[in-house]
Parts: C-alpha cells; structure tokens; sequence
C-alpha cells in the first residue's frame, strides 16, 4: 500500500524521496527501488555499507565529479546506485556532496525518475536522535519518509538500543534507563529538534514503521503513538519484512 501512495504523489510531478530515521532505512530504500515503476535513482547524502550496490542493477561512483545525462543512456536499467567512491577499507560508500545532489535532482527531474536518498545515520539501531549536522535532508526533498523500527518498544533507553540517546532523553524529557513507550515515541517525532527537523516546509511527511517478522506486532503501541501526532506527518504506514538475509517487503498497512 505505501507503493500506490508513493505511485499516487508521483503524478505530479517526479518525486525526489528523503529516508531518515532509524531501523530499515536502507531496505526501505532497496525495496522502493524494486517495487516502484519507472526508472529509480538511489543515493546517499551520508554513507552507505558497500555491499549495499549489489542489490542495484548499476552502480556508478562519481568520485569527485557532477553527475552527468549519461547516467540515463541504459533504458534497460531500472534501479541504479549513484555514490561518489568507496573509502574505509572497501567497506563503505560516501555519499553525494550538496552540489552533486542538486545536480542529480536537475537530471531526474528532467528524465522523470524518482530519486531515492537515505539521508540519515543509525548504525543499526531501531532509533535515533540527530545531531547538529542530522539529518542531512536536501531541500529539494518533496517527499520525506521518517522510519521508526517496531522492537524498540519496551527497550530500554540507552545507546544500545537509541543511537544518540542522550539527545532523544533531552527532545523528550526523559531519563536514560527508562522504557519507550508510545508517548515518549510521539513526543520525540513531533519535536522540532527530533522527528520533524530538517524536513522542508513544502515536503510531505510519511512515518514509517518497521518490522522484521512473521507476522504484525506492537499494533496497539503504533496506534498510540498516531493517536497523539497532532499532525505531525500527512501520513502513516507500517511494513512487514521478511526475515532472514535478503529481506522483503511482504505487506504493508496504511494507520493514517
């Protein structure tokens, strides 16, 4: 269901997604890039683990240099990787710089493809709170997907569990030790400083909750924290993936 409401949006125009948060970033991004029709450019504004290119038909590495239309001369590509080199050991990718991003929405725009671009850090964790420099959300973004990972309910809140959780205790007037629960989650996502910052003004909002199981748990948590939004987002979904080593996106649920 988050492919048609993603379908819908892009009839007027091409849409260039943000994916911030924590818990399924990046395999929100890889599925999109299968799921959606029409061409679809991935990318990063941050960094991305190497290993993530081999689930894209193209990988192309800038390496210092602006995109070009060349990028767009294989019609029977559809899901391409754009990063600029691979740095730490062959273990990372680095992502586009402003210039190198803008450059790349001009081309999408103008090729009607839909750009894809995680622009956020977790390592890992289900939940996260920014840093000064977070997220790193271009403003050009017309859609921005905010990604919340399910099992973080009932954690404890500690940096195991809520990257930058000294952060998250201060957006949310909470101790480090105590247990998420839904009303502490929807304090941090309407906070100006935690889930709604970097967003542009004129982009649409989309929460997005993960889950890496069977089947659909923590509903009534979910419902919760939607229930005290306040309007937060313009809409809500939760996804159900497949467990195991290559994870797919089996069903998803539309909560607002």
């Amino acid at each position: 269901m988050i492919v048609e409401y993603i379908q819908h949006l892009r009839v007027a125009k091409p849409l260039a997604v943000a994916i911030v948060g924590a818990g399924g970033k990046t395999t929100l991004m890889k599925e999109l890039g299968c799921l959606l029709p029409g061409m679809l450019i991935s990318t990063t504004s941050t960094k991305l683990a190497a290993d993530t290119a081999l689930f894209f038909d193209r990988h192309a590495q800038l390496k210092g240099k602006q995109p070009v239309f060349g990028l767009f001369d294989e019609p029977q590509v559809k899901k391409m990787l754009i990063t600029d080199h691979t740095f730490n050991d062959e273990k990372k990718l680095e992502g586009l710089n402003p210039h190198q991003l803008e450059s790349l929405h001009q081309l999408c725009h103008e090729n009607q493809a839909t750009l894809l671009i995680e622009a956020d850090g977790a390592r890992h964790r289900q939940l996260k709170a920014p840093a000064v420099w977070e997220p790193v959300i271009p403003p050009f973004s017309n859609l921005v997907i905010y990604v919340v990972g399910c099992e973080i309910f009932g954690k404890t809140l500690n940096e195991d569990n809520v990257f930058r959780s000294e952060i998250f205790a201060s957006l949310t007037n909470s101790s480090p030790g105590e247990l998420i629960h839904p009303g502490m989650l929807s304090r941090y996502l309407r906070h100006p400083e935690g889930g709604q910052k970097g967003i542009p003004g004129s982009a649409k909002k989309l929460l997005f909750f993960t889950q890496f199981a069977s089947q659909f748990s923590h509903l009534a948590e979910i419902e919760m924290v939607v229930n005290h939004l306040d309007g937060a987002f313009d809409s809500v979904f939760v996804g159900l993936f497949s467990k195991g080593g290559e994870r797919h996106l089996m069903q998803s649920r539309k909560l607002l």
